[in-house]
């Protein structure tokens, strides 16, 4: 009889190792299941395998049981620089990362769980040119289903950008950048300012954001393929993959470009950005996104990786902030009121890979953009930032949320906070005026908590976390 070597044995443990961890009784879910929901931009022409590529891209689900499974392929090479990374959070706690391998299909994302109701999210950190995803559905344990999902959010907002929206190199803080090149384990979109606004503000996202990308040239100087051309495409870099600009009608766009714009000047001169080039370009894309979009809110913004200092001579910071508030001064006088105009401050050391912000950058940035969304264009639109996105007067805007180690409320009428742990014991009683309010909770353990304020006509409740 033939021996067995030690090389296939081990294969044949670690397989059957494999397998008691996944659970061998399992049930598979489609990609196409009605209890599987999506954010972001997908392709789902072939409904039970949903391809995706952009930062961002959300799958929610809820389950019943103790463990769940996803099915998702890797279409990136695998190396340092192609292999997509997602964020898993389940029962909106903290989130696990996960690491996608072109040798694999199923993946445990949690287990060991109370045999009850839980939900799940898987979303993608990485961006389109770490390679694109295909997702082939869940898998639960045996006997357990999937359930009716949470609905999402009624407010939706969209960002458009480049490296700095995708959050490129953001996992990171050195003061040498120079010797931190980009590696797909530290880009997080999850930590981005994008992403971090629409939890802030409990609204639908979606990011349209690629690295390297501008709005008349790209940083190699190249005008083709920049972001305005990718704008119309399901899948970045498939030019044959056509969106649907119906599936997704945002409420207030968020524009970051220019920086590229700008790098490509820096790398030769004969790639030296003109104002009214530019200037005209920026019009025209926004008068594209009014063709899909005609009531959207659109803020156009400049920051935070520019500077007047280098390269010497050049006044990048001062041009870009020079060319765009023009565009949204043309758009105004035009008759189109609702572009705005918003400076995001220049970063600071630290930094993330390549000079690109760090994750306490991005949430700067996210405090300020939450501000000026829910002080400036929700006064504007006649509403509150409450109206939009809980359809109630009366509940409540709370952020950010998750929290690290302070809070910022808004409400409309004189009220009392109260904050319970999860064994339902009060952690904090505090009295909250109608403005802006900030409160600290460095005191409070790191968990998952009920903010309950009490009004004069009404009592509202949100989930808090801090971690």
């Amino acid at each position: 009889m033939k021996s067995i070597s030690c090389a296939c044995i081990s294969f044949l443990l670690l397989f059957f190792i494999y397998q008691s961890c996944m659970g061998q009784n399992t049930v598979h879910f489609q990609a196409s299941d009605a209890n599987i929901v999506y954010s972001g931009r997908i392709d789902n022409s072939n409904p039970d395998t949903v391809v995706f590529s952009y930062p961002g891209v959300s799958i929610r689900t809820k389950f019943q049981g103790t463990s769940i499974a996803a099915k998702l392929t890797e279409m990136g090479s695998g190396s340092s620089t192609t292999t997509n990374y997602f964020n898993v959070i389940v029962d909106g706690g903290e989130p696990t990362v996960l690491k996608l391998s072109i040798d694999q299909s199923d993946y445990e994302l949690v287990s060991g769980l109370a045999n009850v109701e839980h939900t799940q999210e898987l979303f993608n950190r990485t961006e389109s040119n770490v390679g694109k995803v295909a997702f082939q559905g869940f898998l639960v344990d045996e006997g357990k289903k999937l359930l009716p999902p949470d609905s999402l959010p009624t407010r939706k907002i969209e960002f458009i950008g480049n490296s700095i929206t995708c959050g490129y190199g953001n996992e990171i803080a050195v003061t040498d950048p120079d010797n931190y090149h980009f590696k797909a384990v530290n880009e997080n979109n999850y930590k981005a300012w994008g992403a971090v606004t629409a939890r802030n503000l409990d609204a639908q996202y979606s990011c349209i954001a690629y690295s390297g990308k501008g709005l008349f040239q790209n940083n190699t100087g190249r005008t083709n393929e920049t972001m305005p051309i990718l704008y119309d495409r399901i899948l970045a870099d498939d030019v044959a993959s056509v969106w649907d600009h119906s599936k997704y009608v945002p409420d207030l766009i968020v524009i970051n470009l220019g920086t590229n714009d700008f790098a490509a000047e820096t790398n030769n001169a004969a790639f030296t950005l003109v104002d009214t080039v530019f200037i005209n370009c920026y019009i025209d894309f926004i008068r594209k996104l009014r063709t899909y979009y005609p009531n959207a809110s659109i803020i156009c913004t400049v920051g935070v990786m520019m500077s007047d200092y280098y390269p010497s001579g050049a006044n990048q910071w001062t041009r870009i902030q020079q060319y765009v508030s023009t565009v949204v001064q043309r758009m105004n006088e035009t008759g189109d009121s609702n572009v705005f105009y918003l400076k995001l401050d220049p970063q600071q050391s630290p930094y993330g890979e390549d000079w690109h912000p760090t994750e306490e950058t991005h949430s700067s940035m996210a405090s300020t953009l939450t501000d000026f969304i829910s002080t400036k264009i929700d006064s504007h639109n006649n509403t509150g930032v409450n109206d939009l996105k809980n359809n109630t007067k009366d509940h409540f805007f709370l952020y950010p949320n998750p929290s690290t180690s302070s809070i910022t409320i808004k409400c409309k009428t004189k009220s009392v906070l109260l904050v319970y742990n999860i064994a339902g014991n009060l952690v904090l009683q505090k009295e909250i005026n109608p403005e802006l309010n900030s409160i600290d909770l460095k005191k409070i353990p790191r968990g998952i908590y009920t903010a309950t304020l009490i009004g004069d006509n009404s009592i509202q409740k949100q989930k808090l976390i801090l971690k």
